[in-house]
């Protein structure tokens, strides 16, 4: 049985549809991400099954049980907002002790809790955080006391909403890292909210990508990234260079894409004649001064347009006749400016099989 189960659920505001007829199944112990770009409607369904906002139509279940007359505080969930929402009058002690304190838990188990709680989130070795305040405490420790917060009254469900936004990368970073591992750890369920396409590939055992109120691919990150269903989610997970033309079947096996700027490239058999758009990563495409990748199949030369430092790795655009392609070469130490220079004259080459064909 789902922990949390969601059956055709939707919610409006007034005349907006902020989500649509939306169905979902979180296992016992999963992580799910909720993807997408503001206002996709990823917060109201984290809200929806926090009880903060009611349902305009369908229902909601915990552990098989319907919430659709269980208020917020009688649901077995912790919640972490994205601006913590701790209480700015109580001390680190209080705040996570609030929701114990609610539920009229004695004084020597609520003391335990709290106790256990700070440590999970390693903040017992920091010197009288207890008897600090929010304002006292770093962001990274603000998160971690909303963290505790939510744990201490050891909820079924954890709901997660954009909790690393107001952190630097490497906190952020190294946030993530850590509530993964507490995650597996207490093997709690818990949704996700997020924009950032990364962190939800991190951190998630699958990935919902959301947009206009509906789920547009659930499933793994592997699959998310590299066999998105649908444009959308294929543009919204990472970068792609897009080529558009008519599929056409010679005589010999397989298929080409006959392109708009005049190029013809080798596409997955399955896919039917006529009109069609195919997608292609930068870190698929290989470069070189004169030999095509071993087992490519498809070779086209160009010119480097431009040339971006990225650090890890180097950002080349390619100008193809009229057609910029964008390529991505992992950085094995060949400088600031990367191998080759705006100029010069290189080598294209890929597998059809790393081709997305995303259906619209």
């Amino acid at each position: 049985m789902a922990d949390v189960r969601l059956a055709e659920v939707s919610k409006w505001f007034g005349g907006v549809r902020a989500v649509d007829a939306l169905s979902l199944e979180v296992a016992q112990g999963e992580f799910l991400s909720l993807l997408g770009p503001s206002g996709c409607g990823k917060t109201t369904v984290l809200r929806l099954i926090a009880g903060f906002l009611d349902p305009t139509a369908g229902e909601i279940f915990i552990r098989g049980r319907s919430m659709a007359r269980v208020p917020p505080f009688r649901r077995s969930i912790g919640m972490v907002f994205q601006n913590y929402s701790l209480f700015p009058h109580l001390n680190v002690y209080d705040n996570v002790a609030f929701g114990l304190r609610i539920r009229k838990i004695g004084h020597r188990t609520l003391h335990e809790a709290v106790t256990e709680a700070l440590k999970l989130v390693r903040l017992e070795g920091i010197e009288a955080v207890e008897r600090r305040f929010p304002h006292e405490l770093s962001g990274g420790q603000q998160q971690r006391v909303a963290l505790a917060r939510a744990l201490v009254i050891r909820p079924e469900v954890l709901l997660l909403d954009e909790p690393f936004g107001a952190l630097d990368k490497k906190l952020r970073e190294q946030m993530q890292l850590e509530l993964k591992g507490l995650q597996r750890e207490i093997g709690i369920t818990t949704i996700f909210v997020t924009h950032d396409q990364e962190e939800a590939l991190i951190l998630s055992d699958r990935v919902a990508v959301m947009r206009a109120g509906r789920i547009e691919h659930l499933g793994p990150p592997a699959e998310i990234y590299e066999r998105p269903r649908t444009r959308f989610a294929a543009d919204f997970i990472g970068r792609s260079n897009s080529f558009q033309g008519r599929v056409v079947r010679d005589a010999g096996p397989g298929a080409l894409l006959h392109t708009d700027e005049g190029l013809a490239i080798k596409v997955p058999e399955e896919l039917p004649e006529g009109p069609a758009e195919v997608l292609l990563r930068p870190e698929q495409i290989a470069i070189s001064a004169t030999a095509p990748t071993s087992g490519a199949d498809t070779v086209v030369a160009g010119t480097v347009a431009d040339v971006m430092y990225l650090g890890t790795h180097v950002k080349y655009d390619v100008r193809i006749g009229t057609k910029l392609v964008e390529v991505f070469e992992q950085n094995v130490g060949g400088g600031p400016k990367g191998r080759y220079a705006p100029g010069d004259r290189v080598v294209l080459s890929w597998r059809s099989a790393d081709l997305l064909c995303p259906r619209e």
